[in-house]
């Protein structure tokens, strides 16, 4: 029925009788399919994924406990997250440089211009079962710069945390089959706004700049499927958003709050206004946060994604309109014909703070998008 639904939305008359008709069946449809969730139950999801957590601050801790190791103590024992005090330098002291490839291991094959990111070279390995915060040493007001932070098991492990990766793996594997991508190996795709990317349509000169809502869809859908794929991207993105309120720092979080809530709109594309609210579906049930904010106006999703030159991974710099980018990792495939250790590969480099971050499912991170930075 599903199927005939579609193929009926596709070939009837805009505005007819007949389309109208179909539009009913697949309402009915969907609604055999996905009940909403009673208020109780979006209770529940909230709490079982943390969103309702209580954010802390560094600064804080560190004057409540009354020291630095004091606040260090507090974040391993209660939270599990480790506080680390590590110098960023610029990269050219180490003498490292953009569009280099950046690897774990060296063998034989080795590109001559790649970066050895291990131990043995001086970085610190986040392994995938740490959590942990990076802060600069004390500048003159005796105040710790927030560097990097890798927070693991976000959402906690639950049935309703597992059910969020998986429904979020789908919204991102659904929209990356759909949107356009730069030519590099894998899938990265755009949501919200184009803060001014270059492109260039067809009457406008070469490298245009242009801001406003991205056009990235590339197959051929119905007006109603753009609209469904934008509102389950549109809630996957804003899912992030609330654990980024609730999970990172209120020392990255309550200035960037106030630049977003100052200046810019909420989420919204060609197909979905702007406004308050968002949904997801879970087990097939629909959870309407009707009142909740939706995440910040720019949104990107990955599959599988390789910045590369033409195919080397390469060392980069990201110009952004904020200081700082957020990422949450939902799920991690490994290949059948991996030669690393399976923790390995995929892996976040800061080349200024000198730390490799190992990937895992359910990691949620903070770094400074305008260091050099790359993949493994």
């Amino acid at each position: 029925w599903s199927a005939f639904v579609d193929v009926g939305l596709r070939l009837a008359d805009p505005g007819s009788d007949i389309r109208s008709i179909f539009k009913d069946l697949r309402d009915v449809l969907r609604e055999d399919r996905n009940r909403r969730a009673t208020h109780q139950e979006k209770r529940k999801a909230i709490d079982a994924l943390g969103i309702r957590r209580k954010p802390f601050s560094i600064s804080d801790l560190i004057q409540r406990h009354g020291s630095f190791q004091g606040a260090q103590n507090y974040l391993q024992q209660e939270l599990g997250i480790t506080l680390i005090v590590r110098e960023r330098v610029d990269a050219s002291v180490y003498g490292f440089k953009r569009y280099h490839p950046l690897v774990e291991a060296q063998d034989d094959d080795t590109d001559l211009q790649a970066y050895v990111c291990d131990e043995e070279h001086g970085f610190y390995i986040v392994h995938t079962d740490v959590s942990a915060i990076f802060v600069s040493p004390p500048n003159d007001r005796g105040e710790y710069p927030l560097e990097l932070v890798v927070i693991r098991k976000v959402p906690v492990d639950t049935p309703c945390g597992t059910s969020t990766l998986e429904a979020m793996t789908s919204t991102i594997l659904e929209a990356c089959a759909h949107r356009k991508d730069p030519n590099h190996d894998g899938t990265m795709v755009q949501i919200g706004w184009n803060m001014g990317a270059r492109t260039r349509p067809v009457w406008a000169p070469q490298c245009a700049r242009i801001l406003g809502y991205a056009t990235s869809f590339t197959k051929k859908l119905t007006d109603d499927e753009k609209t469904r794929q934008d509102h389950s991207l549109i809630g996957a993105l804003s899912v992030l958003w609330a654990l980024i309120l609730a999970y990172v720092p209120l020392d990255i979080t309550e200035p960037l709050r106030a630049t977003l809530e100052g200046e810019y709109p909420p989420m919204a594309t060609s197909h979905v206004p702007l406004g308050s609210g968002y949904r997801i579906e879970l087990d097939d049930t629909i959870f309407d946060f009707s009142t909740a904010s939706r995440a910040p106006p720019e949104g990107i999703a990955t599959a599988g994604y390789v910045a590369q030159v033409p195919h080397i991974i390469w060392s980069h710099t990201d110009a952004t309109w904020l200081d700082w980018s957020f990422g949450w990792t939902v799920a991690r495939f490994v290949p059948d014909d991996f030669d690393l250790p399976d923790d390995e590969g995929s892996s976040f480099v800061d080349m200024e703070l000198k730390v490799v971050v190992r990937p895992a499912a359910a990691t949620l991170s903070v770094f400074k998008p305008d260091a050099l930075h790359g993949t493994t």
